[in-house]
């Protein structure tokens, strides 16, 4: 599984996290100053995180917090980030044009879409809003817990209970020194990996 994560552990201010590879696995250091959502937990709240059962995500229940590899890696090189966001925006405006152009082929005003105000359905149409926070908020407005809709994974009670199939090899040999880690440092052409 691509950039999926098989375990994680903090070091002091640092969440290492470790992804299988073709080769191995790969280990990714990442200080808590890199990710401000976990800094405004406690440290007892940043210490208790779960690892979804497919290795998608590490979830904080003390701030309903899912953060993948992606988000991990990206915190780290600033480059990777700005890019990931620029394909998001271009997603979200073509998302939102596709959506005003069905709208409209229904003979739908804004307001008669149910679950979100006109003015949330105009944010969407307009790229400006991203489609997954207002399905949350319409899951809301409908009295419908978000964690219950379809295709969202619920993260798992413990990690002994993880169903990756590269878990069991990474626990094989866990403890040895021979992970690799991502170290990501800024140079004079830019954020670079060594």
């Amino acid at each position: 599984m691509v950039n999926s994560i098989v375990d994680a552990w903090w070091e002091e201010n640092t969440l290492v996290v470790v992804s299988p590879t073709t080769e191995g696995f790969r280990k990714l250091r990442v200080p808590v100053e890199k990710l401000p959502v976990l800094q405004k937990l406690s440290q007892a709240e940043r210490e208790r995180f779960e690892i979804d059962e497919e290795g998608t995500f590490l979830y904080w229940p003390g701030g309903d917090i899912h953060l993948g590899w992606e988000q991990f890696a990206y915190a780290m090189d600033p480059a990777a980030s700005l890019k990931a966001r620029q394909q998001v925006k271009a997603f979200n405006q073509a998302y939102g044009s596709a959506i005003r152009k069905l709208r409209r082929e229904k003979g739908l005003r804004q307001s008669d879409v149910e679950g979100l105000t006109a003015r949330q359905v105009g944010r969407i149409e307009s790229g400006r809003r991203a489609h997954a926070v207002s399905a949350s908020e319409a899951g809301r407005s409908a009295r419908l817990e978000y964690q219950r809709l379809p295709g969202r994974p619920r993260p798992t009670p413990a990690r002994e209970q993880l169903r990756n199939p590269a878990t069991a090899k990474y626990e094989e040999r866990r403890g040895a020194d021979e992970l690799p880690t991502m170290v990501y440092s800024s140079q004079a052409d830019g954020d670079a990996r060594r």
